[in-house]
Order: C-alpha cells, then sequence, then structure tokens
C-alpha cells in the first residue's frame, strides 16, 4: 500500500512537470515574481506581504525565501496583520514593499500602503 502511495505521488508530480514542460506554463508564484521585478529598478530590493483569501488552496504556496533571507532581492511573507507587518516594515527599512492578493480575479499586486 505505502508502495502504491509512493507510486501515485510520484507519478502525479512527474506528469505534471512534463505538462509544464511541453505547454511551457509558469507557475503562478514565477509570475508574480517577474512583475515585481519589472516594477523595481535593478539592484532594487523588495518585500513582498502575501494576503490570502480564506478560500485560498493550501496547495498554491507564495511564500518561499532564500536561506539568507536579508541578502535576498525579494524577502516574501505572509500577511499578518497591520501590527505584526510594521515590525516587518521596521526590519526591512530600505526595501520597496508590496501587497500580493495571488486570489483576487487578477493577480493583483500594488505597493504595500500602511501607516508609519
Amino acid at each position: 500500500v505505502v508502495l502504491a502511495f509512493v507510486a501515485c505521488v510520484f507519478g502525479q508530480g512527474l506528469v505534471a512537470g512534463v505538462h509544464a514542460r511541453r505547454f511551457g506554463s509558469i507557475p503562478p508564484q514565477e509570475v508574480a515574481r517577474e512583475k515585481i521585478l519589472a516594477a523595481g529598478t535593478p539592484g532594487e530590493r523588495h518585500l513582498v506581504i502575501v494576503r490570502y483569501s480564506p478560500e485560498h488552496s493550501p496547495h498554491t504556496e507564495y511564500v518561499f525565501n532564500r536561506a539568507d533571507i536579508d541578502n535576498a532581492r525579494i524577502v516574501w511573507a505572509r500577511d499578518m496583520g497591520e501590527e505584526k507587518n510594521k515590525e516587518l516594515l521596521d526590519y526591512y527599512p530600505n526595501r520597496r514593499v508590496w501587497l500580493l492578493q495571488p486570489d483576487a480575479p487578477a493577480l493583483s499586486l500594488v505597493p504595500y500602503a500602511a501607516r508609519r
């Protein structure tokens, strides 16, 4: 039973990978990343706060960071509410801050407006 489960999971991943390569589909996370980089100037650093809707699928994750987060060009964080987000803004004062709402009808990426 365990082997059959592993084979199914592996097979599903293999089929998804072949489909993505054949049809050139780009994961939504990469679309958001490219939009952010295109909106900024070369060398600019970004902080992206991701606000999921209650209906968000846990199978599509946007918040992934490099091992050395502080030196990454883009830092991704989940929306934690205004008070906790302020801690992030204070920790990364020299970054351009964005709000990403991936569950909006059209992937919403706007400058983050918070009370400082």
